[in-house]
């Protein structure tokens, strides 16, 4: 087993692109650091497929052009993907023995673009089944996934093996996709940051989605710099001076039910905000309470039939979460599924007409750290707690809204355990969102 990790030891793009223009490294120098660190690394499960032939192909090519060419914005940078979003010619099962053995015969949108700036892909990277959990080790994974900062903890999930890729130093980024926190849940407890990008501004095209209605694709990475040069690559609105607008209003969640620990860490990130000007207020802005049942009812009917679309399924490899989330998918009538969708607009409509351009709202991702020994289980003040009853208040409202969101490493607690803490802004306020994140933070925790 790997040893736990006090540090975090991945490089930058912009450490990168340094070493290349100063002769001190080439793209298959780098490649070959990744593939060494990700075989150290084994153990802790974060990849399915480490695609070393074609990372060196595509390295040699790069090396070929240095000194001849502009780099690219990610010119020679390694990144992996999530299985769950296609790559060309690598096995994507979407972490189902029911898909075992499928090839990608072309790239997703996202890798092609990641490609396109100048970024090699290394490998693919874990997820529980079809990206059914936010936990990156319950009965939903048929291969556990463990956290580097104690492999006896869960990394969370879905994009588990993402977040440890980067977390671990093998990659500068990673893809991942995220339906109610997937992104940001296993950033926030993996130390990196993630984000969850407005919906729609990142193509889905070729990636295996759990709900047509809440999916995003998004990057994860170790600097909040890596963070936008990856959501550019991906198609995302680039940065521009308005992002960093005067300072506005940042809206506060309480910190009642937090770990002592993170309610120190969100108490002092809005002492920040306030030292920088901002107006800070406290308020539950929108509890999603009284919305989860139709979230779950419209996840649960789209996931049932975006696997029956699915050619080649075979429910009965499914693992037994999985099986229950189908049958329980197929009892959803499409008229509960058609109230369902209206109560989520009330709750998403409300909450749109409340959230001014100007202001950005403050929280966790997590209310704690994961469990010492449990899986899919936090630790919060009221002692510990399921993932999805912990998490699912703190990230829904995100997800629902199609906010931009981004999970920000914010420390360690007193186990060494990464805080991560959420910021998210209106809908297109993307760079104002990840502006203002940066001024929380820098590198991974």
């Amino acid at each position: 087993m790997v040893a736990a990790m006090d540090t975090w030891n991945g490089w930058s793009v912009a450490e990168l692109h340094a070493l290349y223009r100063g002769g001190k490294a080439t793209p298959s120098q780098i490649v070959e650091e990744c593939l060494r660190r990700i075989e150290a690394s084994g153990s802790l499960g974060a990849y399915t497929a480490v695609l070393d032939e074609t990372a060196r192909a595509e390295a040699a090519r790069l090396d070929r052009r240095m000194g001849h060419e502009p780099m690219g914005p990610l010119f020679g940078v390694p990144v992996a993907v999530k299985e769950l979003i296609d790559v060309a010619g690598a096995e994507i099962g979407y972490g189902s023995r029911a898909f075992a053995g499928r090839i990608a015969t072309a790239d997703a949108e996202a890798v092609r673009r990641l490609r396109a700036a100048g970024a090699i892909v290394v490998g693919v990277t874990r997820s529980p089944e079809f990206g059914w959990s936010l936990s990156g080790r319950d009965a939903a994974s048929p291969a556990p996934v463990a956290n580097p900062w104690d492999p006896a903890r869960d990394p969370g999930g879905s994009s588990s093996g993402s977040a440890v890729a980067v977390a671990t130093g093998t990659v500068c980024l990673a893809l991942g996709t995220d339906t109610a926190g997937s992104i940001r849940m296993p950033a926030a407890l993996c130390g990196v940051w993630g984000f969850k990008p407005t919906r729609g501004a990142v193509s889905d095209r070729g990636v295996r989605l759990l709900s047509r209605s809440f999916d995003h694709v998004g990057p994860l990475a170790g600097t909040p710099r890596d963070l936008q040069a990856a959501y550019e690559a991906l198609g995302g609105w680039p940065a521009s001076p308005q992002d960093a607008q005067p300072p506005g209003t940042v809206v506060v969640a309480p910190r009642d039910g937090l770990h002592p620990d993170y309610a120190e860490a969100l108490t002092a990130a809005a002492d920040r905000f306030t030292a920088l000007g901002w107006r800070v207020l406290t308020e539950d802005f929108a509890p999603p309470e009284d919305v989860i049942d139709g979230y779950m009812m419209m996840l649960l009917h789209e996931g049932a039939r975006l696997y029956a679309d699915e050619p080649g399924s075979s429910v009965e490899l499914c693992t037994e979460p999985v099986q229950e989330m189908l049958r329980a998918g197929h009892g959803v009538t499409d008229a509960l599924y058609r109230d369902a969708r209206r109560t989520v607009a009330r709750y998403r409509d409300g909450l749109l007409a409340r959230l001014d351009p100007g202001t950005l709202l403050l929280g966790v991702v997590c209310p704690g750290p994961p469990h010492p020994s449990r899986a899919a289980t936090a630790v919060t003040a009221g002692g510990p707690r399921p993932f999805v009853q912990a998490v699912i208040p703190w990230t829904l409202p995100q997800s629902i809204a199609g906010l931009p969101a981004v999970a920000v490493p914010a420390g360690r607690d007193r186990d060494g355990m990464p805080i991560g803490l959420q910021l998210s802004g209106a809908p297109g306020r993307d760079g104002t969102v990840l502006a203002a994140a940066a001024l929380l933070g820098g590198r991974a925790a």
